[in-house]
């Protein structure tokens, strides 16, 4: 089982420049996009009307994982009363400079992991839970503004 180190709690701004920028970036996200490769008014309008509250309440958390690690892991992890998961994460070498796939963070002793929470409550912990059971609460810093090795990686979309 990995360990699990919160490194930092980092403020998403989201805006329709910034939600164009990301669905560029997923291939599941292409018919978000018009022609010009701008956001439809559609989506931005779903958005801003449905997701408002969201938009002020997601965070990115950096995390330094050691030890063995699976992806399932994620599954086991929640955050606040509706038990938020893990959203759209992404893999960092140890120092968390480069980006590393899925397949390079499983076998290295030494990497970091970025996701997304929604409705982030910072003085609530990050609950490792095994079946109804907390194991271990990671403990969140205050929230920040992301530091510029991160900045050109934070892609938010939204689910729907």
């Amino acid at each position: 089982m990995a360990t699990f180190h919160i490194i930092g709690l980092f403020k998403v701004d989201i805006s329709r420049e910034s939600l164009a920028l990301a669905a560029q970036q997923y291939e599941w996200a292409d018919d978000w996009l018009t022609d010009t490769g701008d956001l439809t008014d559609e989506i931005w309008n779903w958005y801003i009307g449905e997701r408002s509250e969201e938009m002020m309440t997601i965070a990115l958390v950096e995390a330094q994982i050691k030890g063995n690690f699976s992806k399932n892991e994620l599954l086991n992890m929640a955050h606040g009363e509706s038990d938020q998961a893990p959203y759209l994460e992404f893999y960092l070498n140890g120092a968390g400079t480069e980006i590393i796939s899925y397949e390079a963070a499983v076998k290295a002793e030494d990497r970091r992991i970025c996701f997304f929470l929604h409705f982030v409550h910072p003085l609530e912990p990050i609950r490792i839970m095994q079946g109804k059971k907390i194991v271990e609460k990671l403990v969140l810093p205050n929230l920040t503004t992301p530091p510029e090795r991160l900045r050109p990686h934070i892609h938010y979309l939204p689910y729907d």
